[in-house]
Order: structure tokens, then sequence, then C-alpha cells
């Protein structure tokens, strides 16, 4: 039986009442990983020192006096994705909401009987985590919520997500975000959404609701614009920035020490930027994924010329770390990047991506999500 198959025949043992619903086609070849990576403990030890250096940096931001939005409570499934520099230290390349793969992640660990490497975290742990959310209600209704769920590359974890939510004894449903405030009116949606300010004409009433403080929305554009949106990494990775934000010394080494240079691609700053291309790395400020990444060694000046005007970040660039593994077809190197998640000052999951090519992708054969192990 091959990895696929194995995984799914795991979910079906797990969430029997899922039955049909979890198709061959939602879990594609390329998901998972055969290969473990392997990881020093202080790697572990180095990202629940800044999981929690982040939290602090979170607690200044939303302290100020112009976070009238804010809707006073901190968004499940976050996370911070890593690469390792050359001598092995941790490199930001960014912050996400609503990060994939905690839940199938999790699920992911058991199905291969490895030690997840957040030992206290659970799907109760999330419950719990979804009750701050909610305000301590103690049974609310919540939606999983995203354009056309059903379409979306990892409906399985969806599917997964709302069988963790009935298994507390919760009302859930998966609806598509337009459709979000029909009734019944859920008590919390948990957004999948990657319109993280909820910009579209057809998310007006979301968002008025969420203004309103219901339904409580996780994550939610408070959220995004706070810690995700890559203008934050821009301002931070300022010399001084940080500490004149009035964060901690100890916080504010962490963080000055993870974050690389940022800067805004501007027509002013392009011939300088230009000259640096090769050390540079270019991505949209508010895509997602790889969309529209480019690496500066690789693309042409008429690539760049047309990059002037997308809103760009030109961030230095910090080479995806390598490992080798043992495939059919003989020994192959792959490129790896890791997806920390997060909630509040706790980390509560880890995997890794490997994959070839110039991007993180899913279309790598034998790459793919795979487990961590720190030993």
């Amino acid at each position: 039986m091959d990895l696929k198959r194995e995984f799914l025949s795991h979910l079906k043992r797990r969430y029997p009442a899922l039955g049909e619903e979890l198709g061959d086609d939602l879990v594609s070849e390329q998901l998972l990983s055969p290969f473990v990576l392997k990881l020093p403990p202080r790697r572990r030890d180095e990202i629940v020192a800044v999981v929690k250096a982040v939290h602090q940096l979170r607690e200044v931001l939303r302290s100020r006096p112009d976070q009238s939005a804010d809707p006073g409570y901190p968004s499940t499934m976050m996370s911070l994705d890593f690469h390792l520099d050359a001598a092995g230290a941790l490199k930001l390349i960014e912050i996400n909401t609503n990060a994939s793969f905690l839940i199938l992640g999790w699920e992911m660990y058991q199905a291969r009987r490895l030690p997840f490497p957040v030992a206290d975290f659970s799907p109760g742990q999330w419950r719990d985590d979804l009750r701050r959310i909610a305000g301590n209600t103690l049974s609310p209704f919540v939606v999983v919520a995203d354009q056309k769920p059903r379409e979306q590359r990892l409906y399985a974890e969806f599917l997964v997500a709302r069988e963790w939510l009935r298994s507390f004894g919760w009302k859930a449903e998966i609806r598509d975000i337009e459709d979000a405030l029909t009734e019944p009116l859920p008590d919390l949606i948990y957004n999948r959404s990657t319109d993280f300010y909820l910009e579209d004409p057809a998310l007006r009433s979301l968002r008025e609701g969420f203004l309103k403080g219901r339904p409580r929305l996780s994550p939610n554009p408070f959220e995004y614009g706070l810690l995700a949106d890559k203008e934050r990494l821009i301002e931070w990775s300022r010399p001084g920035a940080l500490a004149a934000l009035g964060l901690d010394a100890e916080s504010t080494a962490i963080l000055e020490k993870i974050i690389p240079a940022c800067e805004t691609l501007r027509r002013e700053n392009a011939d300088d930027i230009w000259s640096r291309r090769k050390h540079l790395f270019f991505k949209p400020k508010r895509e997602f994924g790889s969309k529209k990444a480019f690496r500066g060694a690789s693309v042409s000046r008429k690539v760049f010329d047309g990059l002037l005007d997308g809103d760009m970040l030109a961030q230095e660039f910090v080479p995806a770390p390598e490992a080798g593994f043992e495939t059919p077809e003989g020994p192959q190197t792959f490129k790896y990047d890791l997806r920390c998640h997060f909630f509040g000052d706790r980390l509560e999951g880890i995997v890794a991506r490997l994959y070839q090519g110039q991007v993180t992708n899913l279309k790598t054969k034998y790459g793919g999500f795979t487990p961590v192990v720190f030993e």
C-alpha cells in the first residue's frame, strides 16, 4: 500500500462518518513525502523561543492606541515559516495566518506512529484554543469557510477539521465563505480564505459582522495586519525598529537575528535593487504561498521591470536548506522549509515541506509535507 492510500485509510478508520466524502482525489500523490526530516533538539527549543518573542511583539503592537479594530482574541492556525541558513540558524521567511496542515499534520504523525514535535498538542488543545476565541462558549457552532471549499487543494483538511469539531460535541459545518452568515448564524468562523482583509464586496457583511463582534472570526483581518502582512517584515527589519516599539531586549535580540532584511521594490530604487538582485528574493506583499515569487539571480530585466508596479517585496535571499534521502531512483537532494504553527505564545506543531525547484511546491516526486523528528 502506498503512502497516499495508507494515509487515506488512517483517516477513514478514525473518521468513519466521512464515508465517501473523503475520496481518493482529495489527497494528491505529492502531498506527503515518505521521508522523515531529522534535526537537533536545540532547533525546536529555538522555535519555542521565537514563538514567545513573536507573541511579545504582538502584545506590544496591539497595545498601540490606533488598534481600535482589535477583536480581543488571538488567531488559530498562525504559523512561522523558516529556512535554516548556512550556519543552521533559523531565518524567518514569513508569518502566516490561516496556515494549513496543523490538523492533517497531526494526523500524518499519528498515521506514521511518530512522536508529534509538540507533546502536549492534541485535538483537545485546539478545542481549548477555540473556546478562548469564542469567548469561552462551552459548545460554539463553528463554520469552516473558504471560497468554493470543495475545490480547495486541502479540502481533506476541512473535512477532518469538521470531524474534530464534532468530536467535541459541537455543531460544525463547511460553508462557502460568501454563505458563511446564512442561518443558523455561527458563533465562530474558522476562516481559510486568502482574502486576508475581506476586501471582496461579496464579503462586506462578513467584515461588518467581524467588526461588530459577531460572529467571531479566526484568523481575521486584524491579526493579518498586525503580524502577517509583509509590510511588517519591512518595518521590523529596519535597524532599531523593534527596540523603538518598546519590545523587551530579549525578544528584540531573538527577532533581530531571524528577520532577513526586507524593502519595498519601487521605481526610484529599481536600479539599486537590480544591482543587488542576486542576493534578493522577490514576492508580492499580499499574495500567499509561492505565487509570483522570483529568485533575483534568475529573473530577467524584462520580468524585473514588470514587477515595479506590483507592490513587491525584495527580501534578503536565504537559500532553502537541503537534505539528502535515498529514493527508489537513487540518492536525491531536496530543499525544505519548516512550518511551525502557534497559538498565542504556544508552539503547537512543526512540519517540513520537501521539494525540488525554485520555490516551495507540492509537485515534487517524493516531496511534500513530512514529519520532523528532533534527535
